[in-house]
């Protein structure tokens, strides 16, 4: 029989059974709908029939699936079968002729029965078993932009051999979608990692607690120095230049010293004796004199040298001071 002639049959039989009620033991109805439900549900089957026999099963499945909601008669599941069949939806396809035979029973007819068998077997080798798991649950899984259901799933996906579209998507989350390629009779596993929207930062480690300084070790450090600073050598030179001045007022008081007494051997006059006398203690005093600020100028010079090299010079405060008779040094520190 053509497929044609056997929705003709089935018309006649499912008018008969939705609006006149005939063979209501074989229906799977919780309790009897109402007069217009069946009326409704009749009319969306016959719409069905005739979409189909125009060739428009994609109108024809929408019809059928409507007269199913309205009235959940298993002789239906046959129709929506065939619908899937003719769209190529061969995974919608089987489903559809399994519930038919589970819900039908003995009441199919043994014909329809082996023919429903036929189409199972053929269906088989097309359609892929996909198990979709998600790493946060209540995930929507969509294969081709058509909803199967939410993660958990409580069993593998039924899709069609080939390369699909499979999308999951969670509020909080963002989408994922994925190609998929699966061949016939084939079952796969598949594991969605979902990303949160706003990811919570993980908690950072506390800073460590800075270490409080010693008041010795507040104080900086005095920087390398690599020569020596003005003052140092300034009296280094004061203190050569008294050394050569005391050398020659020396030398000085000691010619004149010469002179006196040679002159004492020649009897000179009282006056000229008291003249040389003069001046050999002039220079005398004066040879003292510079020979004490020399010897405190090497002083101060050996002291600011030990300061600048120790670097003690950036952090003291040093002055000289110098008279006709005296050289002073005072520093602080």
């Amino acid at each position: 029989m053509s497929q044609s002639n056997t929705l003709v049959g089935f018309r006649a039989v499912a008018a008969m059974l939705l609006v006149l009620g005939v063979g209501k033991p074989e229906l799977a109805f919780a309790a009897e709908p109402p007069a217009e439900v069946k009326e409704e549900a009749s009319a969306r089957f016959q719409k069905g029939l005739d979409f189909s026999k125009d060739g428009q099963h994609r109108a024809a499945l929408l019809e059928f699936k409507k007269a199913y909601e309205l009235v959940p008669s298993w002789q239906v599941l046959y129709n929506l079968g065939q619908a899937s069949r003719e769209l190529k939806d061969h995974a919608s396809a089987l489903g559809w002729y399994e519930r038919y035979l589970v819900e039908g029973g003995s009441g199919i007819p043994p014909k329809r029965k082996k023919e429903v068998e036929r189409a199972i077997a053929e269906l088989r080798p097309k359609v892929a078993s996909l198990r979709v798991s998600t790493t946060t649950a209540g995930a929507e899984v969509l294969v081709d932009d058509l909803p199967m259901g939410v993660t958990p799933l409580a069993q593998p996906l039924r899709v069609n051999a080939g390369r699909l579209k499979l999308t999951v998507t969670l509020k909080g989350y963002l989408p994922v979608q994925r190609i998929v390629e699966v061949a016939g009779a084939e079952e796969q596993e598949l594991t969605v990692d979902l990303v949160p929207l706003n990811p919570t930062p993980a908690a950072s480690e506390p800073p460590a607690p800075t270490p409080v300084a010693t008041p010795e070790q507040r104080l900086p450090s005095p920087p390398p120095r690599d020569s020596l600073g003005p003052w140092p050598w300034l009296m280094v030179g004061t203190t050569g230049a008294l050394g050569v001045t005391t050398a020659i007022l020396g030398a000085r008081a000691l010619s004149l010293q010469s002179d006196y007494e040679a002159e004492l051997q020649l009897r000179t006059t009282r006056s000229e004796l008291d003249e040389l006398r003069s001046s050999a203690k002039g220079f005398a005093l004066a040879t003292d004199v510079v020979a004490g600020v020399t010897a405190a100028a090497a002083i101060t010079s050996i002291v600011l040298v030990v300061i600048d090299v120790s670097g003690g010079a950036d952090s003291s405060e040093v002055k000289v001071q110098a008279g006709p008779t005296y050289m002073s040094l005072s520093a602080m520190f």
